[in-house]
C-alpha cells in the first residue's frame, strides 16, 4: 500500500491533476480548514481502490466504477491495466439480483416453471453475451493505460470466441499506447490477416508477450509476415497451432532476436528444429508432443536452461553431454526405446536443478549424476526435493 504525501497538496496537483480530483466537500471549508485538509490528503486512495476492484467483476469495474469520478476512472483504466476478457458467469447476479436468483430456482422445481426457466435462461444467456460484447469494445476503444490484452475461455464458448473479431482488434491497436506489452489470444479462431498486421504494425515493436495457443488462424506466412518483425519479443507460445511449421519458425528464430522463451507444443507440422540454431537468447524450449527426435538434440542453444521434451516419441538416443548445462529437464513418457549416453565417454556431472523423469528407466542413473538436483519427478504424483 502507499503513503501519505510528503509534498505540498499544489506541487502535487502539478503532477496528477489529470489523474485525481480535489473532493466536493472541500469547497465548503474555510481558508484554514482546507490548509488543514491538504496536509493529509492520502495518495493511497488509488491502492485501496484498485484491491477494493479487484474483487468486482470486470462490467462493474469498467462500466460502474469508472464512471463515479476522475480518481476511481483512473484507478479502473490505469491502475488495473491487466484486463482479462473471460466469460464471467458472476454477470448474472447484475442482470437478475441475488433474490430474483431464488426465486427462479424454486421456479424450476415444479413442472409448470420447467419452460419458463429455460426460456429465462436462454435470455439470460443472450443477455450476458451482448453485456460481454458491449464491455469488450469499450475497453479496446479505451486501451491508452492498457498493458496487458488477455483473453480466457475461448476455447470453451463459440459465442465467446466470436466476439474477439478483426474489427475489436483494430480498435485496441488504434486506441492502445507504447504500454501495450502482453497479448494474449488464445483459442481465437475467427482472426484474419488484417488483425495480425494490425498487431504487428502498432504494436510489434512493444510487445513482448504474445499468446496464440490453439489458434488457428496464424500459420506460416503470417508468422513471417508479422511474428517475425517483432524484435523485442521475449515469450511466443505457439503450441496447439496446426498451421505452424518450420518455414514459419525459421523466420520468426531470424527476426526474433531476443525470444527468451518458445512453446511449440503439439505442434505436428514442424519436420525438425534446424531452426533453434539461430537462437542466441533462448532460455526455455517446449517441445513436448511434436516429432522431435535425436537428430534434434544438436541444435540446442549453448544459452538454454529448461527443456520439456515430454511425450516425443521420436526421441529414441539422448546424449547427456549436450545437455549437461541445463538446469531443468523434462523426459516424462518418452518413448520405451529411449536410450541416455554419453557421447564423450566419461561421466558427466549435469547443473541440472529440476528433472521430470515419469516412466523412465534411467532415473537411477540420471540422478547419480545431478549432485545439484533439488527437485525430482518419478511418479505422476510422486514429488521428492533434494538438498542442493
Amino acid at each position: 500500500m502507499g503513503q501519505y504525501l510528503s509534498l505540498s497538496l499544489p506541487s502535487v496537483c502539478v503532477r496528477y491533476n489529470s489523474a485525481f480530483e480535489i473532493d466536493s466537500t472541500l469547497h465548503h471549508l474555510g481558508d484554514d480548514q482546507f490548509q488543514n485538509s491538504e496536509l493529509i490528503y492520502p495518495l493511497f486512495i488509488p491502492d485501496i481502490l484498485s484491491e477494493i476492484f479487484s474483487y468486482f467483476d470486470n462490467y462493474t469495474v469498467y462500466f460502474r466504477c469508472a464512471n463515479v469520478c476522475k480518481t476511481w476512472r483512473y484507478c479502473a483504466w490505469y491502475l488495473l491495466n491487466d484486463f482479462k476478457f473471460r466469460y464471467d458467469e458472476n454477470l448474472e447476479l447484475l442482470i437478475l439480483g441475488k433474490e430474483d436468483q431464488q426465486h427462479a430456482v424454486a421456479r424450476s422445481q415444479t413442472k409448470k416453471g420447467i419452460s419458463s426457466q429455460i426460456l429465462k435462461s436462454h435470455n439470460l444467456y443472450e443477455l450476458r453475451n451482448r453485456m460481454l460484447e458491449k464491455l469488450l469494445d469499450h475497453v479496446v476503444c479505451n486501451a491508452k493505460y492498457l498493458k496487458k490484452f488477455r483473453v480466457l475461455d475461448a476455447q470453451q464458448h463459440v459465442a465467446f470466441n466470436k466476439m474477439i473479431t478483426n474489427e475489436r482488434i483494430e480498435h485496441l491497436t488504434n486506441s492502445c499506447s507504447d504500454l501495450l506489452d502482453t497479448i494474449d489470444l488464445t483459442a481465437c479462431n475467427y482472426l484474419k490477416e488484417s488483425a495480425f498486421q494490425n498487431i504487428s504494425k502498432k504494436c510489434g515493436q512493444n510487445l513482448v508477450y504474445l499468446k496464440l495457443r490453439y489458434s488457428e488462424s496464424i500459420h506460416d506466412v503470417l508468422c513471417e509476415k508479422y511474428i517475425a518483425s517483432m524484435q523485442k519479443l521475449k515469450y511466443l507460445n505457439l503450441s496447439k497451432c496446426p498451421y505452424v511449421g518450420l518455414y514459419g519458425l525459421i523466420h520468426i528464430s531470424k527476426g526474433c532476436t531476443c525470444l527468451e522463451v518458445l512453446d511449440v507444443s503439439g505442434c505436428l507440422k514442424i519436420s525438425n528444429f534446424s531452426f533453434l540454431n539461430n537462437f542466441s537468447t533462448l532460455k526455455e524450449l517446449y517441445v513436448q508432443d511434436t516429432l522431435y527426435s535425436s537428430d534434434d538434440i544438436q541444435y540446442i542453444p549453448s544459452t538454454l536452461e529448461k527443456l520439456n521434451v515430454r511425450r516425443t516419441y521420436n526421441l529414441k538416443q539422448l546424449d547427456i553431454s549436450k545437455i549437461a548445462h541445463l538446469k531443468e529437464l523434462d523426459i516424462s513418457y518418452c518413448s520405451p526405446l529411449l536410450n541416455i549416453h554419453d557421447s564423450n565417454n566419461q561421466m558427466v556431472t549435469t547443473r541440472w536443478e529440476t528433472l521430470s523423469a515419469v516412466s523412465n528407466e534411467w532415473i537411477e542413473k540420471l540422478v547419480s549424476i545431478s549432485p545439484k538436483l533439488k527437485e525430482l519427478e518419478i511418479g505422476k504424483y510422486s514429488e521428492l526435493l533434494f538438498a542442493q
